[in-house]
């Protein structure tokens, strides 16, 4: 099974908060998340993308903006 949607910030937030309602519900299921973050607008100065892509390997090792 598989579902897909795009997401504001509020709209993850809420995601985060049910998640553990979603294992709940059906412990038996494996759920796995697939995230590919888009960041609108002017490309950043190197500091600001470089702040970024610290919280981002905070989340994941290796996960960066690009």
């Amino acid at each position: 099974m598989i579902t897909k949607t795009t997401l504001s910030p509020a709209e993850l937030q809420r995601l985060a908060e049910s998640v553990e309602r979603l294992l709940t519900i059906a412990p038996e299921l494996a759920f796995t998340f697939r995230v590919s973050l888009t960041a609108d607008g002017e490309r950043p100065s190197p500091d600001v993308l470089a702040r970024l892509n610290e919280v981002l390997d905070e989340i994941q090792a290796g996960w960066e903006l690009t």
